[in-house]
C-alpha cells in the first residue's frame, strides 16, 4: 500500500503566492533559509519545504516521506539545511515560529504578555529613564553594585522577552488571512 501524503500549501496557514517560484521565495524568506537553495527545484521544492513547515504537527509515517523527499533531492545543502531546521523545531518549537500552531502561538503570546505585565506592575521594564539612572550611578560610582548588576540581567532578560513577543505577533499578523486546516 502506499503512502498518498504529499504536502502541500494547502496545509499551510498562510496565503502564498499563485506562482511556484514565488512560493518557494516566500517560504524560504518564511523560514530564514538561503535564498538559492531551493531555486528551481519547482513544485517537488514547495511540497518539501511545506512538510518542514508542518513536521512537528505529523505522524510518524508522514514524518519520513518528508524525510525522504529532502533525502531525494540528493543535494546536501537542502538536506542538511532542511534536516537542521527540521532538528530545530523538534528541539525547540520556539527557533522556527513558522512551525507553531495558531493555538502554540497564543499560548505563548499570552505568557509573554503575562511576564511583562508582572515585571511591569512590579516597576521592572525596560526604559530609558531606568537606563540613564543606573548609567548615572555607575558614572559616580565608577562600579556595578550586585543590585546594578541584577538589574542588568532582570534587563535584559525582559528585553527578550519584549523582542519573542515581537516576533510571536509578527507571525501572527502574517497569518492574518490563513487558510483554515490541520493542524492549524
Amino acid at each position: 500500500m502506499e503512502n498518498t501524503f504529499k504536502p502541500d500549501i494547502k496545509n499551510l496557514p498562510y496565503n502564498l503566492p499563485k506562482t511556484t517560484s514565488e512560493q518557494l521565495s516566500a517560504l524560504t524568506k518564511k523560514m530564514r533559509l538561503p535564498m538559492n537553495l531551493m531555486w528551481g527545484k519547482g513544485q517537488k521544492g514547495v511540497s518539501i519545504l511545506c512538510g518542514v513547515v508542518i513536521y512537528r504537527h505529523l505522524n510518524i509515517s508522514q514524518k519520513r516521506e518528508v524525510m525522504k523527499m529532502i533525502h531525494a533531492t540528493k543535494d546536501p545543502k537542502i538536506i542538511g539545511a532542511l534536516t537542521t531546521k527540521i532538528t530545530d523545531i523538534t528541539i525547540s518549537p520556539h527557533w522556527g515560529l513558522w512551525s507553531q500552531s495558531k493555538a502554540e502561538l497564543a499560548e505563548a503570546k499570552k505568557y509573554y504578555q503575562f511576564i511583562l505585565t508582572v515585571g511591569s506592575s512590579i516597576g521592572l521594564t525596560v526604559s530609558a529613564n531606568g537606563l540613564k539612572g543606573f548609567l548615572s550611578e555607575l558614572w559616580k560610582t565608577g562600579k556595578v553594585t550586585p543590585v546594578g548588576a541584577l538589574l542588568i540581567v532582570v534587563w535584559a532578560g525582559l528585553y527578550a522577552d519584549q523582542i519573542i513577543l515581537e516576533n510571536i505577533n509578527n507571525e501572527l499578523d502574517s497569518r492574518k488571512q490563513f487558510i483554515k486546516t490541520k493542524p492549524y
